[in-house]
């Protein structure tokens, strides 16, 4: 797979550097990264273009954006993911192409899940399709639960026009959809499991970097590399005023972690335990978040 498609909005944009150093040191070789927004960020890269997708933004007219834009791409697939979405890790690329060469053989794929998702396991597989020590991927079934979502997929481009053409917010477009995608005939795929010890093939944040729900006007750098994240404060791509390092309202601010000191382990243990979710979160993170599912934190 050698193109990208980020999505974005003008109040998001700064964090575009982040998301495309990011990509082109874990994804190699490096795709071209296809911006789709509305205000030219006027980046200078090798290997990004970007696309209007309007003089104006509506967010309750997302999808039909993506909608337009997409309807008129010669692609049969894309890779898709919002600027918040970042890996963190090195990308199976090799992985991504299998993955893509099985959907291409199977029309009735509507999508792949490459990132690491907890509850996009949780459900029970219908079928194991390749389980080695490079990949892991497995179908969903049918009717599974979170059938709709918008995290970093590899998408049959037809199933990902049939429900933009519904023309949600982002977050109406998961809930609401899902619901109809149940009885829509087709599997989703994901390589993320809890159980295992195979790595998806995008490692990234379990909670993306912009998680309104849970703080505003915060940047979560929680599963990044200490020096991944210096590198982009030195460069100017993020600030580390505004950097927290964790989720769901237990974090700490990133300024005031001592490298020399701080003891991940022990700060993901001592995360609040008052519900399921929260504790499945928390324990896969520690078990896989940075580590790509092979390594316990030590």
């Amino acid at each position: 797979m050698n193109k990208i498609y980020i999505y974005t909005c003008d109040k998001n944009l700064f964090l575009l550097n982040a998301c495309i150093t990011m990509i082109n040191k874990y994804y190699n070789p490096n795709p071209l990264i296809v911006i789709l927004g509305f205000s030219d960020p006027k980046l200078v890269y090798k290997n990004v273009i970007f696309n209007s997708l309007g003089k104006s933004q509506d967010i309750n007219k997302w999808s039909k954006y993506l909608y337009d834009y997409f309807i008129n791409i010669e692609e049969k697939f894309i890779l898709t993911l919002f600027e918040d979405m970042f890996p963190i890790d090195e990308v199976n690329v090799n992985g991504i192409d299998k993955i893509l060469k099985y959907m291409e053989k199977n029309d009735d794929i509507g999508y792949c899940t490459l990132c690491n998702q907890p509850s996009f396991g949780r459900d029970k597989s219908e079928e194991i399709i390749i389980n080695d020590d490079n990949l892991f991927l497995f179908k969903r079934p049918k009717n599974c639960n979170s059938k709709i979502n918008l995290q970093v997929n590899l998408w049959n481009k037809n199933y990902f026009l049939k429900y933009l053409s519904h023309h949600k917010t982002p977050w109406k477009f998961e809930i609401e959809l899902s619901k109809i995608a149940k009885n829509d005939n087709f599997h989703t795929l994901s390589t993320s499991h809890y159980y295992i010890k195979t790595p998806c093939v995008f490692p990234s944040q379990i909670n993306t970097a912009l998680s309104q729900n849970h703080w505003l006007g915060k940047i979560s750098v929680v599963g990044i590399r200490f020096n991944d994240i210096e590198e982009l404060i030195r460069k100017g791509f993020l600030d580390k005023n505004k950097l927290i390092y964790g989720s769901y309202k237990y974090y700490i601010d990133y300024k005031n972690i001592n490298r020399n000191n701080f003891n991940l382990k022990k700060f993901i243990l001592n995360a609040p335990n008052k519900s399921p979710m929260l504790k499945t979160h928390w324990e896969f993170t520690f078990y896989s978040l940075r580590y790509g599912n092979t390594k316990k934190l030590d």
